[in-house]
């Protein structure tokens, strides 16, 4: 069965006050590349995985309060932030297996956001004994058939045809992913920085290689204790994804945050964290 619930914006969970511990910062060795990576506090590992065209700061709000409770690493996935690429061609799910090692983590619980859900997924099924929790928001997924989605991406396209990253982010900021965040007064000012400051994103050689073959039709074999977030307002193809990916998942669960577009931790924290937190409690270990 899949269980469903609204979550209003005036949901709250408890926290701690500041994290008391510090942030450290790696710069990880990956194959043709290097990741930049930030952790802090103590006890199960969880990774937040950022969407693509933004970067770790996407998690901004959830990073030090969770960290009160978890061992909180979030990274910039490669081409992205302060992480460095070629045009070596790899797999974003190896490069997540790679950070893992150089941190001497065997297992962790995953958070992934849009791309960075995807890269989540593709990884558990990859490695699913080093996965103690999936939860994917507004998450990608591997095989989709991303020529029936209702954005048009002509625009962006045509930007970055003509060598124009920062006119493709503020192209990408006007869809319907972006909308919603851009909208609400608490999460436009970084959902804003983040797309401009991750504008040669759009322009980056294309040479990542997706999960062969591709989790879209191997979902009946996750077994992580699965959660999915989708924010009301999100955009319809990430809505079937999350459908596809909560029929096929045995026992996932699926939250619907009220309001929130395709970036619900930014503009819903305080549901967001109602949603994920009690999620990761149970699981994290």
């Amino acid at each position: 069965m899949i269980s469903r619930r609204i979550l209003a914006l005036a949901a709250t969970v408890a926290t701690a006050g500041c994290a008391s511990s510090e942030t450290t910062v790696e710069l990880v060795p990956v194959d043709g590349g290097a990741l930049h990576v930030e952790s802090r506090g103590d006890g199960p590992v969880v990774v937040l995985l950022h969407g693509g065209a933004t970067d770790r700061r996407l998690w901004d709000p959830q990073f030090e309060p969770w960290s009160e409770r978890f061992r909180v690493v979030r990274y910039d996935e490669r081409g992205f932030g302060r992480s460095r690429s070629s045009s070596t061609p790899y797999g974003a799910h190896d490069d997540l297996a790679a950070l893992l090692d150089h941190l001497d983590v065997d297992r962790a619980a995953l958070v992934g956001l849009s791309l960075g859900g995807r890269i989540a997924l593709d990884f558990t099924l990859e490695h699913p004994d080093r996965v103690t929790a999936l939860a994917l928001v507004g998450p990608g997924i591997s095989g989709f058939d991303w020529s029936t989605g209702t954005v048009d991406f002509t625009a962006i396209g045509e930007a970055v045809a003509a060598g124009d990253g920062e006119e493709a982010s503020r192209r990408w900021l006007e869809t319907g992913y972006l909308v919603p965040a851009i909208e609400n007064p608490r999460s436009a000012p970084l959902a804003r920085r983040l797309a401009l400051e991750n504008a040669a994103s759009w322009l980056r050689p294309r040479v990542e290689h997706e999960l062969t073959p591709p989790a879209l039709g191997r979902l009946g074999e996750v077994r992580a204790p699965t959660l999915l977030v989708i924010g009301e307002r999100d955009v319809p193809e990430i809505h079937a994804i999350v459908a596809r990916i909560a029929a096929g998942v045995e026992g996932a669960e699926t939250i619907e945050v009220s309001g929130a577009g395709h970036l619900p931790n930014l503009e819903r924290p305080a549901a967001f964290d109602a949603a994920v937190l009690p999620f990761l409690e149970r699981h994290a270990r």
